[in-house]
């Protein structure tokens, strides 16, 4: 098994030398832990209209909306936004 130390090419305990670290850095940069922004939530809004379970519903409303059915139209459509409203609150929770 190989171990971190030898990984890293360096040597216990002092580490890496002045010019392999300066080497290190120039190469590589400081190692530092980025910063993730989040989605917009409008971004996060438009995803919900990818899920095949909103693309099946709103297509349901349409045929609905063909066939005359108002109240089941009005119904589907709403399911579709509770769905839509809902998600980008779970999903700023969930982080």
């Amino acid at each position: 098994m190989t171990s971190t130390v030898a990984i890293a090419e360096a040597a216990p305990p002092t580490g890496l030398s002045a010019d392999e670290a300066a080497r290190r850095l120039a190469a590589e940069g400081p190692n530092t832990v980025g910063i993730e922004r989040g989605r917009h939530w409008a971004g996060i809004l438009a995803a919900q209209f990818h899920s095949p379970l909103v693309l099946v519903l709103v297509a349901a409303a349409a045929i609905s909306h063909l066939l005359g059915e108002r109240v089941e139209t009005g119904v589907i459509l709403a399911l579709v936004a509770v769905n839509v409203a809902a998600a980008p609150a779970a999903l700023a929770g969930s982080g």
